[in-house]
C-alpha cells in the first residue's frame, strides 16, 4: 500500500513540475457546468468553481440479482457522491487532476431491508478534449 501511494505521489509530483499553468482565458470560457457520464449507471455534473477547482456530484443506480445455492437475492443500489477535482496542470491540452470523493451507497433488498455503506476514495486522472464540446476524462 505504501509503495502504491509513493508511486502515485511521485507521478503527481513529476506532472506538476512539468505542467504549465492552466490558461486563464481558456479556463474562463470553460467555466460552465457540464454533464459527466461515468459508465452505464452513473451520471454527474461538473461544476467549475475556479480555473483549478471543480465540484462533481454524482448519482448511480443499479439493479442486481444473484443466486447463492437455491436462494435468489435481488437488490437495488443507489449511490450519491460528491468529488472535488483539483487541477494540477496542463500539457499539450491534456489537463491532470486529483479528485478526492465521498459517497453514500444504499442497497435496498427485495425483502425491504437496507444497508448503507460510506466510501472515501481518491483518483488521479487526466482530461483531453475530443471536440470543442466533448472531453474524455
Amino acid at each position: 500500500m505504501r509503495a502504491r501511494f509513493a508511486m502515485l505521489a511521485s507521478v503527481v509530483a513529476v506532472l506538476a513540475l512539468h505542467a504549465r499553468p492552466l490558461d486563464a482565458q481558456n479556463a474562463a470560457s470553460e467555466r460552465r457546468p457540464a454533464l459527466v457520464i461515468g459508465g452505464p449507471s452513473t451520471v454527474g455534473v461538473l461544476i467549475p468553481i475556479t480555473a483549478r477547482l471543480s465540484l462533481r456530484p454524482d448519482l448511480s443506480i443499479t439493479r442486481t440479482t444473484f443466486t447463492v445455492g437455491a436462494n435468489e437475492t435481488k437488490f437495488v443500489n443507489v449511490g450519491l457522491g460528491i468529488g472535488v477535482l483539483v487541477g494540477l496542470g496542463e500539457v499539450e491540452r491534456v489537463r491532470t487532476y486529483v479528485a478526492p470523493r465521498v459517497a453514500l451507497s444504499r442497497n435496498t433488498f427485495d425483502d425491504g431491508s437496507t444497508s448503507d455503506l460510506w466510501f472515501f476514495d481518491a483518483a488521479f486522472g487526466a482530461s483531453a478534449p475530443l471536440t470543442g464540446r466533448l472531453s474524455l476524462f
